[in-house]
């Protein structure tokens, strides 16, 4: 059963669906040890099957609607979900929800409400080299807001810290996981490959696993595979 005075975790994301994040806020909500936290996604477009991967009882899944580009109306949409849910945590995750953390803020109550953690797991095609000022500058006007940032790497720590101006003390840095009892060389010799006949025996194998974005370029990896064979 539930236990309804465990704090309550927000995770505000643009969407729930295939994605390196995304899987992360899943591992997240289903790791977590039952009755420590209860938690909520709030999607600010929506949520496709991705969500049925949470094996956690009693997650809530909010789906905003928010259109493409600019939708004041989704700002008000998520001060009320906040406000409904009435979180101990809200915890916004990259530049799409960046703007977010406003709504998150105001959703406090007199003298109390959430603590407001904003994570940054990496940079899309829009800001790939981190130097675009809107949106660095949107970063440093909320700022204030945020009681703790989290990065997923050194170079986003580094970044957060220099380039977009956020004091040291307010930036957590957390790698990455990767479970391994999931994903480890084999014991002994070499696996077979998931298709029969799909690679001789001695084939050099070279994968990657990514939603098929233009940020993860996996035409460029494609590309070079060619090169390296004709080598």
């Amino acid at each position: 059963m539930e236990d309804q005075q465990s704090p309550l975790i927000a995770h505000v994301i643009l969407r729930l669906a295939v994605g390196g994040m995304e899987n992360g806020v899943v591992n997240l909500i289903n790791r977590t040890p039952p009755g420590r936290y209860r938690h909520a996604v709030i999607c600010l477009a929506d949520a496709d099957d991705f969500q049925n991967r949470i094996t956690q009882s009693g997650v809530k899944i909010i789906e905003l609607g928010k259109t493409q580009g600019k939708d004041p109306g989704a700002y008000l949409r998520l001060w009320r979900a906040l406000r409904s849910l009435d979180p101990a945590v809200v915890h916004t995750r990259n530049l799409p929800a960046v703007d977010m953390v406003v709504p998150a803020y105001f959703s406090r109550l007199p003298l109390f409400g959430p603590r407001i953690v904003h994570g940054e797991h990496g940079r899309d095609v829009l800001e790939i080299a981190g130097d675009n000022r809107k949106y660095n500058l949107l970063r440093k006007l909320v700022s204030p807001m945020v009681d703790c940032y989290i990065t997923v790497s050194r170079d986003l720590e580094t970044w957060l810290g220099g380039t977009v101006g956020i004091p040291p003390r307010k930036i957590t840095q957390i790698y990455n996981g990767v479970d391994c009892t999931k994903f480890h060389p084999p014991a002994a010799g070499r696996e077979a490959p998931p298709i029969p006949g799909f690679t001789a025996d001695d084939s050099l194998i070279i994968g990657t696993v990514g939603r098929m974005q233009t940020v993860k370029d996996q035409t460029n990896l494609a590309a070079a595979f060619i090169l390296l064979h004709r080598m």
